[in-house]
């Protein structure tokens, strides 16, 4: 098994936003909103540029993702 943890890049918007609405939906549903659910495109590619994210592959696939 290999790791690696490489910084997000603004093509990386769509991916990260499938893995936050996993993440998030339970607290969506629990709460009736949640900041990191739903994200649009644009506002992951400006959060991404705001506040570095990094992405966890574990043997080249991302870590999240279904």
């Amino acid at each position: 098994m290999s790791l690696k943890y490489i910084k997000a890049r603004k093509e990386d918007a769509e991916m990260l936003i499938e893995i936050y609405n996993e993440s998030f939906y339970d607290d969506y549903i629990k709460y009736g909103e949640c900041p990191a659910y739903g994200k649009t495109i644009e506002s992951m590619k400006e959060s991404i540029e705001r506040f570095p994210k990094f992405i966890i592959y574990c043997d080249d696939i991302p870590v999240g993702v279904i």
